[in-house]
């Protein structure tokens, strides 16, 4: 073969490769599972630093015994078995959460919601206050290795808790900043907003907003109705849709115990997809 044809055949090769990059009929389904797992582990991410923060308040109370700017550890039980250590540094020796406060907490076969963890995060206090009987907290994370064997993630994060004394609910927000995800052997990086609100008793509701680099494919993530979830993380409602750089779409919907997947290529401007698929059930 010469030169300018195997250069040839390799460019259309290239092409080629290029043009099926994105969602696909093939692999429509993993992203779609990636997402619902990324919904899924993505609050579990933030509900580690509950534990330590509202959940437990008597490990923070302890922690901040003895007021001193050095770290004070603790120890403390998982809701489903295995333990969580730590450490709690009381930057201005207040005996009270408050701006600069560091916590270092470290998961050893810890079980969440049916999921055991492992790993370690980090966060700094970087706002704190009360008004009107609703406490925020603005804090700034660092996670290492943290999550299960099916979901691990490495990188940095801004979340703002707000929790209402008066209705007993509360909300949160966490930004990830391209945090590095490996979910089973795939790789993947995570850009986008996840509002997560509670109420007191009943269904919470999810939004997303952002992106996600799956492998090397971005993928933009627009909630078109929020996510209405119920207890042991079952979906009620809602729908999600991942777009990729050459237009074609995936819409993730909230079924009963399922959710459904629906994609469309780029050609297809109509309401009925090329392919449809449905996740795994949960809430069993």
């Amino acid at each position: 073969m010469k030169l300018r044809h195997l250069i040839a055949a390799t460019c259309a090769a290239v092409a080629t490769a290029a043009s099926a990059a994105g969602l696909t009929p093939s692999n429509y389904v993993e992203v779609g599972d990636t997402i619902v797992d990324m919904l899924d582990t993505s609050s579990l991410a933030f509900s580690t630093m509950l534990l330590g923060l509202n959940d437990t308040p008597r490990v923070v109370r302890a922690s901040f015994a003895s007021p001193s700017s050095r770290a004070q550890p603790f120890s403390s039980p998982c809701p489903g078995g295995g333990a969580i250590h730590g450490s709690v540094a009381d930057r201005d020796g207040s005996g009270n959460v408050s701006v600069r406060d560091r916590f270092v907490t470290v998961f050893e076969s810890c079980r969440i919601d049916d999921e055991l963890i492992s790993g370690s995060s980090e966060f700094i206090v970087a706002a704190h206050h009360v008004d009107n009987g609703v406490e925020t907290t603005e804090l700034e994370f660092h996670f290492r290795h943290l999550g299960s064997d099916a979901m691990r993630w490495t990188g940095s994060a801004h979340a703002t808790l707000k929790t209402d004394a008066r209705s007993g609910g509360d909300q949160y927000t966490v930004t990830y900043r391209d945090m590095a995800v490996t979910r089973a052997s795939h790789a993947s990086h995570w850009n986008f907003t996840l509002a997560v609100q509670r109420p007191p008793l009943g269904d919470y509701t999810a939004r997303i907003d952002g992106s996600m680099t799956l492998e090397h494919d971005l993928l933009r993530l627009t909630q078109d109705d929020l996510f209405v979830i119920g207890a042991r993380r079952m979906p009620r409602a809602g729908q999600l849709t991942a777009t990729d750089a050459e237009g074609n779409r995936l819409e993730v919907e909230a079924a009963t115990r399922r959710y459904r997947y629906r994609y469309f290529t780029r050609a297809n401007r109509g309401t009925s997809p090329d392919s449809s698929s449905q996740s795994r059930p949960h809430g069993r």
